[in-house]
């Protein structure tokens, strides 16, 4: 998983409680030691962690473009060395490279656009609420941070993402699924102090767009809309979510 975490909050709903593992940002190399109903390695060609290998190529118009990101990185974590881009794109870039004994990834913002500051500052600063209020499941390490120039550091975490794709073509082994669900679980279950996340998804505001755009018929907005106002007087608490649990974002 390489996308923000992003919080969201949702009314609490009756679920079973299973056991698994989660986690973000691959380290290479070496597999993890199977805990308790967590994901388990397959080997498959193309499939699970491969070892950092290569160089960067800093020539050129790209090239002078990864030179700015990197001193970035290097300003707030001058330790890191890095070994090969992980993945770019005109919004972001993504590093790879060691900070003393650790692998560990960097992220910059490219765009700096209003919306995706914003965007990255919120990660950021869950990242830096996770050391203060760890939650149930396995996150990578904060290493560095400036959420001035939206600049993230943090571990590369040892594992094999649960789906390459979105939408996977083929459902993944049922043990898989089964861990999977259990870390969204365990998400959900948790509850950090009420401060730190609120509730930055407004329910009325994202129906209404919904419906506005066609994604929802009359009658399912009204009874949306039925819904929403229900649950308030009763005083139905919060549930914390994960905001982007696809199997694509987790180890």
């Amino acid at each position: 998983m390489y996308a923000a975490t992003s919080s969201v909050s949702a009314p609490v709903r009756p679920h079973r409680t299973l056991q698994a593992g989660g986690g973000s940002y691959l380290e290479p190399g070496r597999q993890p030691v199977p805990a308790q109903g967590a994901v388990r390695a397959r080997r498959m060609p193309g499939v699970g962690s491969q070892p950092l290998s290569g160089r960067i190529d800093l020539s050129g118009p790209q090239g002078a473009q990864l030179r700015t990101a990197l001193a970035s990185v290097q300003r707030i974590c001058p330790e890191f060395a890095p070994v090969q881009v992980l993945r770019r794109s005109g919004r972001s870039v993504l590093l790879v490279g060691t900070t003393g004994r650790m692998t560990a990834v960097a992220k910059v913002l490219l765009d700096h656009s209003p919306e995706w500051r914003e965007r990255y500052r919120h990660e950021i600063g869950t990242y830096r609420t996770f050391v203060r209020h760890r939650p149930p499941v396995r996150v990578p390490r904060l290493i560095a941070a400036d959420p001035e120039n939206c600049v993230l550091v943090v571990e590369r975490m040892a594992g094999r993402v649960a789906a390459l794709q979105r939408h996977p073509v083929e459902a993944p082994p049922r043990t898989d699924v089964r861990a999977a669900l259990g870390a969204v679980c365990r998400v959900n279950q948790w509850r950090p102090p009420a401060d730190l996340f609120g509730h930055p998804v407004d329910y009325v505001r994202r129906i209404a767009r919904d419906h506005e755009l066609g994604l929802l018929t009359d009658r399912d907005f009204g009874d949306l809309q039925k819904l929403l106002h229900g649950l308030r007087p009763a005083g139905v608490q919060w549930q914390f979510n994960h905001g982007d649990a696809l199997l694509s974002n987790l180890l």
